[in-house]
């Protein structure tokens, strides 16, 4: 699916690129019998206070009459004063124009020669006349704004215009008598385009206009006498309202200098079908540019003004930067979605297609339902955070991508930006073509929404999360608003939102570490592991658990205990530094600590004993016993143990005096049930015999003085 993407594009650009380039445009038609001698204007320029002008002949610019050729050409020109009913058929004075009828102005009528690019005639002067007739005819001043007309400014059809000088649309302000009115107005240049020579300036300023429906919209920027700027809309010096745009497929390819599209502050506006493309060599152009602050100084609004800008759409549609710029540029936005969409960079470029940039105002609610690419190259990241706040803030902030290319990251920090937040946010990858990181540096961000990326590979959590958190098909929840580094990913997670002070807590897992608090550096995985379900809450530290309901009841300052295996140490309240390895171990095990219980279902004397070794139902041991024990009734000087010895083993020498015959070793601490002990002497002593109790070991022998035996006991 992607190369055949790629191939579609690819494809596409050239088609247009070839469509449009200056050298081959003369397999277009032209209208041979357009005569020279300039554009055509009414012989009345002055649109007046009522825009109405006269219902003169129209003229040539050098007084030669228009009828002839433009009636050869099955054209019909007007003046201000005279319009074309398509209902009737004929022309009508501005006295007899119907309201609810559509009234075609024909740019050919006014002179336009359509020639390019057999001829270098510049049709600006005609196109600007034809454009003040359908004003004129908009706003006439009898024509009620509860009726109003519905003009369409016709283009050349079947041919093509240089355009020198910017054509003006700013007088379709939809202001009528002062008060707003509704416009139907259509430019349709349907098989037509304006070629741009308008040496630094925009072709089509629309800046202060109102609803216009722009249909196949074309616009070819050259590369002498290069614009600045395709089309730009927004609001005027005024900061008036600006909005209700329709753009229906258009076209604006070439060099522009800065922008193929440029908005400031217009509101309200859809476009379908776009193909917007900048090959400008030099500086930083874009293909189009949403621009809420006036960044760019383009309208006579001072520079950086902020105005209210929303809810545009962009359907199904293409934006291509040059090699050196960026594809799409975003700032001071409420409202910008991108429906279906592509960007990228062409030729070498790895430079990011977007920029969101951010000054002191933050921008909300832009989606971006987009498919991003650089030239022959991925883009070494997909989104360039820059600006001069520092720590911006994005509310609202959605990416899908159903195949990312950047080799990166997915978001990079210009220079001067610190720290980035991105609240309320969704950003979804099905499939990864390499799986950079989310984000350059993750501690510098902040996150809270949803996050489905294809694997793990791409996640470094970032300074806060709250949210769910994706890898692939397995979603969870995963916060750590509150806290700092905390990972939990499973239904019913702690609530590090709100609740929690913890921090370097991981928790994967149903219900695993719900009830944790304050503590630090906890781990547990699977389902109702460090669950904490004792009543008390849990401000435990350093527990590891793995495996189901391990650890399930810590509480209170539970810690330091490791469970490895289901329902491992499962029933631990308050207890600390125990260690349970296999199903089931430790599962008895309430306050204890200092245990080591290996083996399934292996267990410690009691729900309370502390410092015991049960490995495997076969070894014990107490460690509580390390106190050596005491020897009596063995000489008269009672013999002496060695420096190590202590319940569990030991050496003893038996005493010298009084000729002993027996020795009693009794246990610093009794075993509590049950004993097995091995006696082995170090010589072959005459009648050696011994015995042992939970308390205590006796030995015995014909002549016992100075005799040296060891001894090794286990039991509770």
């Amino acid at each position: 699916m992607v190369v055949l993407r790629k191939v579609f594009f690819a494809l596409a650009v050239l088609t247009v690129q070839a469509a449009f380039a200056q050298t081959t445009l003369n397999h277009l038609p032209t209208h041979s019998a357009i005569p020279s001698g300039g554009a055509c204007f009414p012989s009345n320029s002055s649109l007046g206070s009522t825009a109405a002008g006269t219902s003169g002949e129209v003229q040539q610019s050098n007084g030669t009459s228009c009828r002839s050729w433009a009636t050869d050409a099955g054209i019909t020109p007007i003046a201000y004063g005279t319009v074309f009913d398509t209902a009737s058929g004929s022309t009508a004075a501005p006295s007899a124009i119907t309201t609810g009828l559509t009234h075609v102005i024909d740019v050919r009528a006014y002179g336009a020669r359509c020639d390019a690019p057999t001829t270098a005639t510049d049709d600006s002067a005609a196109w600007q006349s034809a454009i003040n007739a359908a004003a004129a005819v908009l706003y006439y001043e009898d024509i009620s704004p509860n009726s109003p007309l519905s003009v369409i400014l016709q283009g050349c059809q079947t041919g093509q215009s240089i355009i020198k000088t910017t054509l003006n649309f700013t007088a379709f302000t939809g202001n009528y008598r002062g008060q707003p009115a509704a416009l139907a107005f259509t430019v349709d240049m349907t098989g037509s385009c304006l070629i741009g020579q308008t040496n630094g300036a925009a072709v089509i300023n629309a800046l202060g206009a109102r609803f216009i429906n722009w249909r196949n919209l074309c616009i070819y920027g050259a590369n002498t006498r290069t614009p600045n700027v395709g089309i730009q809309i927004g609001r005027n010096s005024t900061l008036e309202s600006a909005d209700t745009f329709y753009f229906d497929h258009p076209i604006i390819i070439g060099e522009f200098a800065l922008a193929a599209f440029y908005n400031f502050a217009s509101e309200s506006n859809i476009a379908v079908d776009a193909f917007l493309q900048n090959w400008y060599p030099s500086g930083t152009p874009y293909a189009l540019i949403e621009d809420g602050f006036n960044h760019f100084g383009i309208s006579n609004a001072s520079a950086n003004s902020r105005a209210s800008m929303g809810q545009n759409t962009w359907i199904r549609s293409n934006f291509l930067g040059s090699s050196v710029g960026h594809a799409i540029w975003i700032g001071g936005v409420s409202g910008m979605y991108f429906r279906d969409s592509y960007a990228g960079n062409q030729g070498t470029s790895t430079l990011a297609p977007v920029v969101l940039y951010a000054e002191s105002t933050n921008s909300t609610d832009i989606v971006m339902d987009m498919h991003m690419e650089a030239g022959s190259n991925q883009p070494a990241e997909n989104f360039l955070i820059s600006g001069p706040n520092s720590g911006p803030t994005i509310i609202g902030f959605e990416y899908r991508d159903y195949f990312n290319e950047a080799t990166g990251s997915i978001f990079k920090m210009d220079t001067g930006v610190s720290s980035f937040t991105l609240s309320q946010a969704n950003i979804d990858i099905a499939v990864a073509e390499s799986t950079p990181p989310i984000f350059d540096t993750a501690a510098n961000y902040t996150f809270s929404g949803n996050v489905r990326i294809p694997n793990s590979s791409m996640w470094t959590s970032p300074q806060q999360f709250s949210g769910s958190l994706c890898f692939g098909e397995l979603c969870a929840g995963y916060q750590n608003i509150g806290a700092i580094s905390n990972t939990s990913v499973g239904a019913y997670p702690p609530n590090f939102a709100s609740t929690i002070t913890g921090k370097n807590n991981t928790f994967f897992g149903y219900h695993t570490g719900t009830n944790l608090t304050s503590g630090n550096q906890n781990t547990a995985i699977g389902a109702g592991a460090f669950f904490g379900n004792g009543g008390a809450p849990n401000t435990g530290s350093y527990n590891t658990a793995v495996g189901s309901a391990a650890l399930y009841k810590c509480q209170g300052a539970c810690g330091y205990n490791v469970a490895l295996g289901s329902y491992t140490g499962n029933n631990v309240t308050t207890g600390t530094h125990n260690t349970f390895l296999g199903t089931q171990a430790g599962s008895s095990t309430t306050t204890g600590v200092n245990n080591i219980i290996i083996g399934y279902a292996a267990e410690g004397y009691s729900a309370i004993s502390s410092a015991e070794i049960n490995i495997g139902n076969l070894l014990y041991y107490n460690s509580s016993g390390t106190a050596a024990p005491t020897i009596s009734a063995c000489g008269t000087t009672n013999g002496t143990m060695d420096s190590h010895a202590n319940s569990r083993s030991g050496t003893v020498t038996a005493g010298t005096g009084g000729s002993p015959m027996s020795c009693t070793l009794t246990f610093a601490t009794s075993y509590n049930t049950w004993i097995h002990c091995r006696v082995t002497p170090h010589g072959s002593y005459a009648g050696f015999t011994y015995g042992y109790t939970t308390s205590a070991i006796t030995l015995g022998a014909t002549a016992i003085a100075s005799d040296v035996f060891d001894y090794d006991c286990d039991g509770y």
